[in-house]
């Protein structure tokens, strides 16, 4: 019933992207490759618990991209995710500070840059007192823009039924 659900909406929005995460840890690799016959333009969001579907969802020539539990620090996990074949990445750390090569070296491969404005992109044990912490303000915007193809704002709180939805 929630697969057929899916499909409708797959079918009404044909034009757009559509990202989809399964919070299971099970991906139903055969749910994903029926959508993706009907809409070429839809994305599997994995977390880090579902890193063994990638090559999986790679042999299906199904998108897939890593969420923000998978951050890419440096220019080696860069270019194994982008080898491993997911179209987007969340950046972090030192990469935060070198945004033109990353993005010279995403565009090679088509891979998108995504940023969550209101969380800090560190690895740190506690990015709110590391001075090396990469943080962005609204004035920075300018200069994200050139690099960073999506930029979100993550609001989720502790308590689900706070969540927006």
């Amino acid at each position: 019933m929630l697969f057929d659900k899916l499909i409708s909406f797959v079918e009404e929005y044909s034009n757009k992207r559509i990202n989809i995460s399964i919070p299971d840890d099970e991906i139903p690799i055969n749910h994903f490759v029926t959508l993706n016959k009907i809409h070429n333009n839809i994305y599997v969001k994995l977390t880090r618990f579902q890193f063994r579907y990638a090559e999986k969802l790679k042999e299906n020539n199904i998108k897939f991209f890593f969420d923000n539990t998978v951050p890419v620090s440096t220019f080696i996990l860069l270019d194994e995710l982008i080898k491993l074949g997911v179209t987007d990445v969340y950046i972090a750390d030192d990469l935060c500070y070198n945004l033109e090569n990353v993005s010279k070296r995403c565009q090679k491969d088509n891979v998108q840059i995504r940023l969550i404005l209101n969380r800090i992109p560190a690895t740190t044990i506690n990015p709110y007192e590391d001075v090396r912490a990469p943080i962005f303000s609204p004035r920075h915007f300018n200069v994200l823009d050139e690099y960073i193809d999506v930029a979100e704002f993550d609001c989720y709180y502790n308590d689900e039924s706070d969540a927006y939805q």
